[in-house]
């Protein structure tokens, strides 16, 4: 139909089934699980697990997606998918880290210099740690960052999370940096990853990229893990950021779309939704001019009525 399977979501359906549906309906069969069975389970995991509204409704979708198979199939007669309500709540908003933290970010030394330019390209440009360690050399360019795939650990080289090919605009700067990395670690092949692991042909592991990235926040930054978990800083936080920047430098969301690769204009606003210590400052002026009364200079005459 179009759509394109992910080893890495079928897996996932089968986790939660193992460690959520499992321990919770036991030897239920599916034709056993009724609408008011189900919307307790939901229940029981948004007040008993208290799990956030997103996890719920996650938990929730694997069933939806086995129910309707079933009925499609004739193996159930019925189900009322409607009356299985999901669960509402605000989840927890990315943090960002503040522009001048992101400066002196990337003048600190690294320990690793692969994990340093992923995390360089995805400041500059918004882009997904998977579309990032999926680049090869070949799609750096002297002006701009062709984004053709992103990269997962069970279906390797995939195509992009919304199935499009986009070009991103970069500054001289950055691409002098890295090109002076491409050289520093001798990638002389163009069909070559930017950053391999310890096999050529796959990139480096996602999970090193985020430690190294939390190590350097904690030893330059002072950013330790309590205080990032506090803040909600992860390496996504880019993205948040430089839609921000995008945002309060006056380029249209249009445009901001374009280069995190987004659809969705609600999508764009939750990731600029954010403001730094300079925009407090700003309105916290503002909120101070118009509080402030004016007194007049000279007192007010009073004139009776004749």
């Amino acid at each position: 139909m179009g759509k394109e399977p992910h080893m890495e979501h079928a897996v996932e359906m089968q986790r939660t089934v193992k460690n959520h549906y499992r321990p919770y309906f036991k030897n239920t069969l599916l034709c056993q699980i009724t609408e008011e069975s189900l919307q307790a389970f939901v229940i029981y995991l948004k007040t008993q697990k208290r799990f956030a509204a997103s996890t719920v409704n996650s938990i929730r979708n694997a069933s939806m997606k086995a129910l309707r198979y079933a009925k499609s199939k004739k193996l159930i007669k019925s189900f009322d998918f409607d009356a299985i309500i999901r669960a509402s709540g605000k989840s927890v908003p990315r943090g960002v880290l503040e522009n001048e933290e992101a400066d002196r970010l990337f003048k600190a030394d690294w320990r690793s210099q692969k994990s340093r330019i992923i995390a360089f390209i995805c400041y500059h440009t918004g882009v997904r740690i998977s579309e990032a360690r999926s680049l090869k050399v070949s799609d750096i360019h002297p002006n701009r960052i062709s984004i053709n795939h992103s990269w997962a650990r069970l279906s390797k080289l995939k195509s992009t999370k919304n199935k499009t090919i986009r070009d991103i605009p970069i500054l001289p700067s950055v691409y002098e940096e890295i090109f002076a990395y491409i050289k520093q670690m001798g990638l002389t092949n163009l069909d070559s990853l930017l950053v391999p692991g310890k096999k050529p042909e796959i990139p480096l592991d996602s999970h090193q990229i985020r430690d190294d990235f939390y190590k350097v926040l904690a030893d330059e930054i002072g950013i330790d893990e309590k205080l990032r978990k506090e803040r909600n800083v992860t390496m996504n936080s880019f993205r948040h950021l430089l839609a921000k920047n995008i945002v309060e430098k006056g380029a249209s969301k249009a445009i901001g779309m374009k280069i995190l690769g987004q659809k969705t204009s609600r999508i764009f606003d939750h990731y600029a939704d954010h403001y730094d210590r300079e925009t407090f400052r700003e309105m916290v002026k503002a909120i101070e001019i118009v509080s402030k009364k004016d007194t007049p200079r000279e007192p007010i005459l009073f004139r009776g009525v004749s």
